[in-house]
């Protein structure tokens, strides 16, 4: 069973809550899984759902848009994740 773009995205970014992840660290982490082009297509998707938000915030210096879930999105992808986990 193949999962969608967005699933692949939402679980990625369920797996790297913790850290302060942007759009460029999304796409070296996903490497050879997804292209750049179909990553912010998900991004879009998901953030149009509300399952997914972002907000700027200064990393190294630097002003970078962080992605992160949403309550629902954390909801929607845990039980997914769990069901591939077992």
């Amino acid at each position: 069973m193949e999962l969608s773009n967005e699933i692949k995205v939402g679980l990625q970014l369920l797996e790297s809550q913790k850290d302060k992840i942007g759009f460029s660290d999304l796409v070296k982490i996903m490497d050879g899984r997804l292209s750049r082009n179909e990553i912010s297509k998900s991004i879009d998707t998901l953030s149009d759902l509300g399952l997914l938000e972002g907000e700027y915030a200064s990393v190294c210096n630097r002003s970078k848009r962080i992605l992160f879930l949403t309550k629902e999105g954390e909801m929607f992808f845990k039980p997914i994740k769990d069901s591939l986990v077992q």
